[in-house]
């Protein structure tokens, strides 16, 4: 099992943007900033923790995001951002780095939370291990 904490607000995954070049005609997609900075981020972190090479096996994950806690009082973080949209970021972050590709994630858990050190605690392990 791999697990580690990556230091962060969590930043959730923004749809691609697609522009059309008023010159050229050309149409160019591209990622927002915030997901762009969020994800490089946790591949940045998580670089110490990856494996010797991209896992190519069943997977499992947890992923539990530690928002930063509004002004307004709430016991759950049951607003935006959208959990799966989180741990979408996340998923493509470590793709091709901790696994071959994110389809070989075949069970998550995820929860997110209020907590005082945001980020978001990552597991991840091999589903013939359990």
């Amino acid at each position: 099992m791999i697990k580690f904490f990556v230091h962060g607000i969590p930043k959730p995954k923004a749809r691609a943007r697609t522009v059309r070049n008023k010159h050229t005609g050309e149409i160019h997609s591209f990622t927002p900033d915030t997901t762009a900075s969020w994800e490089q981020s946790v591949l940045i972190q998580a670089l110490e923790h990856k494996p010797d090479h991209p896992l190519d096996e069943p997977l499992g994950m947890e992923l539990i995001f530690n928002l930063p806690r509004p002004k307004k009082k709430r016991k759950w973080p049951s607003v935006k951002p959208d959990l799966d949209n989180l741990a979408k970021a996340i998923q493509d972050a470590l793709n091709g780095v901790y696994y071959v590709d994110d389809s070989r994630i075949c069970e998550m858990v995820i929860r997110k939370r209020y907590g005082p050190n945001p980020g978001v605690e990552i597991s991840l392990w091999g589903i013939e291990e359990v």
